[in-house]
């Protein structure tokens, strides 16, 4: 076993390197701090030794097998192994963790990166299925405050990150699932996600994600997360204001509601169609694995491109969609018309995912001006909040104080009310 131990740890150490990465990477820019940093990498490494143990456990090892280039533990789990079985066989501890997993029957589907078996009958739900969390929310007391402006300092590291991020991008189909309708592995779940906010505040916000069928657009699930943020908009940094609370809310359903993950999400921002690549859709899709693409309302200019220019060529080919192509020559992603009274949205593939996936997809299930599944998580998101907001846990004060103000002044006893 001269070379196994160098090629056990290097195999399985690929995902366990990116995923600390990952994790680095938001310790650095500020999402998470140093106590949650130490309890997700602790999380992660023992999982990973745990996942080796198991191998080994599971193989016909009865001879003795020491891994120096393991965590110390796992050496000393494995060192006095003794029997008179065969030797823990190279080869099958290496297609261990080389393999796939087992194929599941042809009428049904694993997710690759939620280990979920989509069995489930979409068609029994005659209402979808609702999940509000308010987890770590505490309601702001008035309208007044705002996140704070983030230093140079901070936006050179977003920036950086940005790039970072833009690297790991793959703007190619990575899935087992097809758009064609009536196969085996027919796309299932698509997942839109936005997040709104009560009139004229900042800071408080939800996080709405609408799971719907494909191809049917029955809406199966929604999902409300009752979120503070923390970042301000920054034309172009819209990542670090909304990735977090997206990546939190899918953390919280795939635990709690496993049969309704999407295997593709739809985000009301942008994919590639950025300065650096990296729209929000790119930064969700590597930070989770599920393929991502963004549908924006909002141009971003930059490599030339010009809002008029292309709602122009809308006109002059009379068609839904239009090339959305800079000065570079570099086809960032399409411009996308339902109908002539429509104004367009600018798709882009954000991870995992070809541009012509999107389109296909847009173009099956947009009943609007953009696809089903983010229509409703835009409109869903706002109506949860005009019916629950006042009703959360705090009373505004300031809210109050106004009207209280206004009353009084009406029954002229303004001077019983103190601001």
């Amino acid at each position: 076993f001269q070379h196994l131990e160098k090629h056990l740890f290097t195999l399985s150490n690929m995902d366990l390197s990116r995923e600390l990465k990952s994790l680095d990477e938001l310790r650095e820019s500020g999402f998470i701090h140093a106590e949650e940093y130490e309890r997700r990498r602790q999380h992660i490494l023992s999982q990973k030794v745990g996942a080796i143990d198991d191998l080994i456990q599971q193989s016909s090892a009865a001879a003795s097998f020491v891994d120096t280039s393991l965590p110390k533990e796992t050496q000393e789990s494995h060192s006095t192994t003794t029997g008179t079985a065969e030797p823990v066989s190279k080869r099958k501890i290496l297609s261990a963790l080389l393999s796939a997993p087992e194929e599941a029957p042809k009428h049904q589907y694993v997710n690759e990166v939620n280990p979920f078996i989509y069995t489930e009958d979409y068609s029994k739900y005659t209402t979808p299925v609702v999940f509000v969390s308010k987890e770590g929310w505490t309601k702001e007391k008035n309208n007044l405050g705002e996140p704070e402006q983030p230093s140079d300092d901070l936006i050179a590291r977003w920036k950086a990150l940005q790039n970072a991020y833009a690297e790991r991008v793959r703007t190619s189909n990575q899935f087992e699932w097809t758009t064609d309708v009536g196969k085996p592995n027919t796309l299932k779940l698509i997942g839109g996600l936005d997040i709104s906010f009560p009139k004229g505040n900042k800071i408080d916000a939800v996080v709405c994600l609408a799971v719907c069928t494909y191809p049917e657009n029955k809406l199966v699930f929604v999902a409300y997360k009752m979120i503070k943020l923390t970042a301000p908009y920054v034309a172009g940094l819209l990542n670090f204001r909304e990735a977090p609370y997206y990546e939190a809310t899918l953390a919280e359903v795939k635990k709690k509601y496993p049969q309704f993950m999407p295997q593709v999400l739809i985000l009301d921002g942008n994919g590639i169609i950025h300065p650096r690549a990296c729209g929000v859709a790119c930064q969700l899709g590597v930070v989770t694995g599920i393929p991502s693409f963004g549908c924006a309302k909002k141009l971003l200019v930059f490599d030339g491109l010009d809002f008029d220019t292309i709602v122009a060529s809308f006109d002059r080919a009379d068609k839904r969609w239009v090339d959305i192509r800079g000065d570079s020559g570099k086809l960032h992603g399409r411009a996308f018309k339902f109908d002539s009274t429509s104004d367009p949205i600018f798709v882009s593939a954000g991870h995992k995912i070809s541009l012509e996936t999107c389109q296909i997809i847009c173009d099956r299930t947009a009943i609007s001006r953009e696809p089903e599944a983010v229509n409703q998580a835009d409109l869903l998101g706002r109506e949860w909040l005009n019916k629950n907001y006042r009703n959360c846990d705090v009373i505004r004060r300031g809210w109050m104080t106004s009207r209280l103000r206004l009353l009084a002044g009406l029954l002229g006893l303004g001077s019983l009310v103190r601001p």
